[in-house]
């Protein structure tokens, strides 16, 4: 809080020297008695990528810490390099070891932080483990600064004993993000790929399964590290390496007061809640554990016992933020008095948690923000919006439309950034319009965070997209409106991947096709040319071949429009997919058969496309009629007409047909004036999107008058 920003290089040009770091016998090779202008004195300790030695510099005679790569691998190069931008982002917050500088110098890679003369958390444990009330406030304070982290976009992911040091008044100090993730960054981290300490990772972390790590992956390392204060060792120590890895992901961690009694139950209850194997079940956030964490070193004065848990629990509902409660709800949950069925009266109805959502908000900081912009008072609102935004997304929400529609209110570019990279690195929200809402922020172009906001949309569309289909087209389209070209491509895979669950999944790629081959972007070839995995027509190819009845009637049509196939393949194309039940296939039979000259036959397929409900189909059964039966024709038009939404590509040519079709009808006799209003737009329309008989049509409407 109120430090100056850290020094970092902007590019680390060159890298570290092959000739760096070990020599080739395997023996350290001698440091120089200087890295620029600071003086090593001694080593402090070592880790993973490099050394840490005590200096000075060699003016100001200032005492650091300065922590050198040994290693010349390119790959544990770019890892230190991580390291620093992480600590660099988070390092304001009085719990996180200040960075000044880092560079290179002759070669070397290295990294200046502050001094922390009090050791670390692991050398305190082995004189034991720390009293409770101790462990609770190292805990909290740690815990506050990694909710600042987060909030600046930066996931720590090893946070263990080790790399906790404490400060000239013994405050704690985090340290060490070299595995560290930041929102929107290129990952290092591969799916598969296990990264941090085994005996404190998240069973997520175990797994490998990146695109499940996200705050709660560091709520469960505070509540490692409050385990090790309480108990004095890590929840899974010993044994090998695949034995740790299996007990973190299947094995409850023994209670910490088995291993060191006189741990209070409510303390031991939000550690082992910190430790819950599902994200889900823990707390929602670092600043939610923190704020339990406060409430419990509130409401500890006495001794506790199990009989005081729900007190100290109510105690924490008390404090007031929506974490701490949604928190305490559920630790109360697991409590032995919540295991009893609820009274069927008591139960609450299905839309009373929506109600209770829509009471906290018009309670909640945003409200209380509107209330002052109404008045006038742009500063004031700004304030809280700003101190609510680490921990509520609808706070930072308001905040960056405040920016986006009122430049003059100071919301700056950088500022934005770390807004946006707080919501990417935040669990998703339970409020299926809230999640939407951030996630239509994350896509709002240019996305910064493309990979974050991808694994947030597959989550969503996979809860969401069957109830909220129209819900789910926008945000498909927002991301294809934000997403660069290259990112795109990976949209493209999680559009046919999701084609179960979000309905409009598979027309999107389609349109995507169409867009592509209207604007002359070659496929290669014909449409069974070479693999081309992120291209929506190979895609939609893919499903085709798996007898989706959408993908196969789609594919076909766009093969057939833009001449990609020969009229053999197109006709067996929607031959499959009428077998496979698409209901609009018979009609792109139909209208296959007219284009042949083929009348009975587009007659039978028209027939059989009305009989599936095909809405193209019906509407054609209209146009058909419209020399036959005009006034039928013109009812049937105005009544199925609007079923026919969102017109796939090729598909506004038939669209803009019955289009003016209904405007001529329209127009017959003596048209009142609001008909001939609808017919012009209806003609308008049909001429915009390339019919050539409405736009004749109106330019005789136009000399006529």
């Amino acid at each position: 809080m109120g430090r100056p920003p850290s020094t970092v290089p902007d590019g680390w040009s060159g890298g570290p020297r092959r000739s760096l770091g070990r020599s080739s016998s395997g023996s350290h090779e001698a440091l120089p008695p200087r890295i620029g202008p600071y003086l090593l004195e001694g080593e402090l300790g070592r880790g993973g990528m490099g050394r840490v030695y005590s200096a000075r510099h060699a003016q100001t005679g200032a005492k650091v810490a300065v922590k050198l790569l040994l290693e010349p691998c390119p790959e544990l190069f770019a890892r230190f390099q991580r390291e620093v931008e992480a600590q660099a982002r988070a390092d304001r917050h009085p719990s996180v070891l200040r960075i000044h500088t880092a560079g290179l110098a002759d070669g070397r890679a290295y990294v200046v932080m502050d001094l922390a003369p009090g050791g670390s958390l692991e050398e305190r444990l082995r004189r034991g483990p720390l009293a409770p009330l101790q462990a609770a406030a190292l805990v909290r304070d740690l815990a506050r600064g990694l909710a600042h982290a987060h909030a600046c976009g930066v996931l720590h992911r090893d946070l263990k004993p080790a790399n906790v040091l404490f400060g000239e008044r013994g405050e704690p100090l985090l340290t060490d993000f070299g595995p560290a993730r930041l929102a929107g960054s290129d990952r290092l981290t591969r799916t598969g790929e296990v990264l941090g300490t085994p005996a404190a990772m998240a069973p997520e972390q175990a797994l490998g399964e990146v695109d499940r790590i996200d705050e709660r992956t560091d709520v469960y390392g505070l509540g490692a590290l409050l385990y090790a204060c309480l108990s004095g060792r890590l929840p899974f120590e010993g044994g090998t390496l695949i034995a740790t890895l299996d007990r973190v992901v299947h094995q409850a961690p023994q209670a910490p007061s088995s291993v060191q009694p006189g741990v209070p139950s409510a303390l031991e209850e939000l550690c082992l809640a910190a430790l819950a194997k599902d994200p889900a079940d823990r707390p929602p956030s670092a600043a939610a554990f923190a704020d339990a964490l406060d409430a419990f070193l509130a409401g500890a004065g006495a001794p506790t016992t199990p009989r005081r848990r729900g007190v100290l629990l109510a105690g924490a509902l008390a404090v007031g933020a929506l974490a701490v409660g949604v928190l305490a709800a559920a630790l109360l949950a697991r409590s032995p008095r919540a295991a009893a069925p609820t009274p069927a009266a008591a139960r609450p109805e299905p839309g009373a948690a929506a109600d209770r959502a829509t009471e906290r908000r018009a309670l909640g900081p945003v409200a209380r923000a509107e209330a002052l912009l109404a008045r006038g008072e742009v500063a004031g609102a700004l304030r809280l919006l700003r101190e609510a935004a680490p921990i509520d997304p609808a706070a930072c929400l308001r905040l960056l439309r405040i920016g986006r529609e009122h430049p003059e209110a100071g919301v700056s570019e950088e500022e934005r950034s770390r807004l946006l990279a707080g919501l990417a690195l935040r669990p998703a929200s339970k409020d299926p319009d809230l999640e939407a809402e951030v996630l239509t922020a994350l896509f709002a172009p240019p996305c910064r965070f493309p990979q974050d906001a991808r694994r947030r949309f597959r989550a969503w569309a996979k809860a969401h997209g069957r109830e909220r289909p129209a819900r789910g087209r926008a945000l498909a389209r927002q991301a294809l409106k934000g997403l660069s070209p290259e990112a795109r491509g990976a949209f493209y895979e999680d559009l046919a991947a999701l084609h179960r669950d979000l309905p409009s999944a598979v027309s999107l790629l389609a349109e995507e096709a169409i867009s592509d081959l209207a604007q002359g972007r070659s496929y290669g070839g014909t449409h069974l040319g070479a693999d081309r995995a992120q291209d929506p027509l190979q895609l939609l190819l893919e499903l085709a071949k798996k007898d989706h009845p959408e993908a196969l009637y789609l594919h076909t049509f766009v093969v057939w429009k833009f001449g990609l196939g020969s009229a053999a393949e197109v006709r067996r194309g929607f031959q499959r997919a009428a077998r496979a039940g698409n209901p609009d296939a018979p009609w792109a039979l139909s209208l296959l058969a007219a284009e042949q000259g083929r009348e009975e036959e587009q007659r039978k397929f028209l027939d059989k496309a009305v009989a599936c409900k095909s809405r193209p189909g019906l509407v054609w059964q209209a146009v058909l009629l419209a020399d036959e039966d005009p006034e039928r024709a013109r009812t049937l038009l105005e009544r199925r007409l609007p079923l026919w939404r969102n017109p796939l590509g090729p598909e506004y040519d038939y669209r803009a047909r019955a289009h003016c079709v209904l405007g001529k009808l329209l127009l017959r006799g003596s048209p009142s004036p609001t008909e001939r209003a609808r017919a012009l737009e209806l003609l308008r329309g049909a001429a915009g999107a390339g019919n050539a008989e409405a736009r004749e049509l109106l330019e005789s409407l136009d000399a006529a008058r």
